[in-house]
């Protein structure tokens, strides 16, 4: 498989940032793979079943209905996975970005939309 072709996860439900999220995504690299999820759980079920492909970056919303960012990162614990996971909000609360860094698991806190700014920080190599 060439280093271009990463599989990346949305996790947000709002089906329309996840529109504009998969659109920035395939215009920053039209080689990706995205997958998206409106529930927390459903992502979480993804990750546990073996089966699936793991995704090369989570993309984490916090405010959801059901399953918040925060219960799916407690959750996420018990699977023992090590995925790049970033906090993508449009969450301009300190207390959240600090929380954020209080989880070994997230490696970042964005605002929303994505940029190709912060995701050339990620993927340095596949910036077509």
């Amino acid at each position: 498989m060439p280093e271009t072709q990463k599989l990346i996860m949305l996790i947000d439900d709002d089906n329309v940032n996840n529109f504009i999220n998969r659109k920035k995504l395939n215009k920053f690299n039209p080689q990706f793979e995205v997958i998206e999820f409106v529930m927390a759980e459903n992502a979480l079920l993804y990750l546990k079943d073996s089966s699936n492909k793991l995704p090369d970056v989570v993309f984490l919303d916090i405010n959801m209905p059901s399953m918040n960012g925060w219960e799916f990162l407690d959750e996420y614990k018990n699977l023992n996975l090590d995925l790049l996971i970033i906090m993508l909000t449009s969450s301009i609360a300190p207390s959240d970005q600090e929380k954020a860094q209080s989880y070994k698991e997230v490696s970042d806190f964005w605002r929303k939309p994505l940029n190709k700014e912060n995701l050339a920080k990620i993927f340095p190599t596949v910036a077509v």
